[in-house]
């Protein structure tokens, strides 16, 4: 499927038009590199243990936002899991 046939075929049934505040964006996928080690790139937090806790769930939810948020900003700051 070209760009504009995804854009019309799947973006415009869920309401996503080129006015969206998200537009769909092509960018080119062929010089990526093969892997990033996001730790390198300090967008990672210590690893945490979660003891008899067992909510893996929610510290990952929770280091995503930190890398999100480190990636964005440059700065990695460290969530409470509470």
């Amino acid at each position: 499927m070209t760009n504009e046939e995804f854009k019309f075929n799947k973006l415009n049934k869920v309401g996503i038009s080129e006015t969206s505040r998200f537009p769909f964006v092509s960018i080119s996928v062929e010089n990526l590199p093969k892997s990033v080690d996001w730790r390198k790139k300090g967008a990672v937090t210590p690893v945490m243990n979660e003891g008899q806790c067992g909510s893996t769930l929610f510290i990952v939810a929770k280091e995503v936002c930190e890398g999100i948020h480190a990636i964005k900003t440059g700065k990695l700051i460290e969530l409470s899991t509470q």
